[in-house]
């Protein structure tokens, strides 16, 4: 059979490293996927957050939350 000057440990190694890059690829997709999301508050965490700073009344925060609730 032609190996095409690779062997059989030439395969090995071409499957090893071609399935190398593959998990290195889906690990760097997963972790870029994860920055994206970083740094982004939940709406009901701002809305918490300007509650607990005085920027809301508690009527304001509690119309607001329904209002999150419903969406």
């Amino acid at each position: 059979m032609m190996s095409f000057g690779f062997g059989s440990f030439g395969m090995i190694a071409f499957w090893i490293i071609l399935i190398a890059v593959i998990v290195l690829l889906a690990k760097g997709l997963r972790s870029w996927s994860k920055s994206e999301n970083q740094g982004k508050e939940a709406p009901l965490q701002i809305l918490e957050r300007r509650y607990a700073a005085g920027e809301l009344s508690q009527s304001e925060f509690e119309s607001k939350k329904r209002d999150l609730a419903k969406s």
